[in-house]
């Protein structure tokens, strides 16, 4: 696996290393061991495979998947065009909380940090007042990070609670629709009762028609309801 003594410019000991994902790994490499520890070049430069990401990992932010993992520092010596130094402010800081450890009392010691986090990363043409001077917080990130779940998520929801809506009206007016067929067929459930029908077999008629209906609904809404969540991004994890 990737060490902290590979994260610096150039790659450490091993020179640049990366992770890949499972399906890179069985389509690329047929799900070889000998590929662990093997060198592979990549936009030119040579890395070494160093460890398999799990079969459920697609990577930290939903909807992009990953095939190839690299130190931060070493992106630059595969992407020249890709700079990458202490100045370097839109990375995304994940971490796991000590066992036991609630994210309360996370949040608190980052507090307590802040200070000397700040004093650590400031640049020099950034004046002190102005860095990092909003508390951090931690966030969940178990289903993964996402730029576009923060932009659209509460319009989503409002359009979820719209639709919802419009469904009940809909199935409203479809009850309504069944309860006018109901009465305008009375007569004929008079007659039926009238010739010694039973409640079964006046309710029959009335409850094949529902089943037919919900039948159609959904062999019609199934297919749709599977075709759009092929279409959504992956889950995390």
């Amino acid at each position: 696996m990737i060490q902290p003594d590979d994260d610096r410019a150039g790659g450490g000991r091993d020179g640049v290393v990366a992770v890949i994902s499972d399906q890179l790994w069985r389509d690329r490499f047929g799900a070889s061991q000998d590929a662990i520890c093997a060198g592979v070049t990549i936009e030119r430069a040579p890395v070494t495979i160093v460890g398999v990401m799990p079969p459920g990992f697609l990577g930290l932010e939903v909807g992009r998947t990953v095939d190839v993992a690299l130190p931060a520092r070493t992106v630059a010596t595969v992407m020249p065009t890709f700079p990458f130094d202490d100045r370097t402010s839109f990375l995304s800081i994940l971490g796991r909380p000590r066992r036991g450890r609630t994210l309360a009392a996370s949040i608190d010691l980052l507090h307590a940090m802040q200070p000397e986090m700040r004093d650590a990363t400031r640049p020099t043409e950034v004046a002190a007042p102005d860095w990092l001077k909003a508390p951090l917080t931690l966030v969940p990130a178990s289903r993964g990070t996402s730029t576009l779940r923060q932009h659209f998520e509460q319009p989503l929801v409002v359009l979820l609670g719209v639709v919802t809506l419009v469904l009940l009206i809909a199935c409203g007016n479809l009850a309504n629709l069944l309860l006018a067929r109901g009465l305008a067929r009375r007569p004929d459930l008079a007659v039926r009762a009238a010739l010694g029908g039973s409640r079964w077999q006046l309710v029959r008629p009335l409850l094949l028609e529902s089943v037919v209906l919900v039948a159609a609904g959904a062999a019609c809404g199934l297919p749709f309801a599977r075709w759009a969540t092929r279409a959504m991004p992956p889950r995390r994890w």
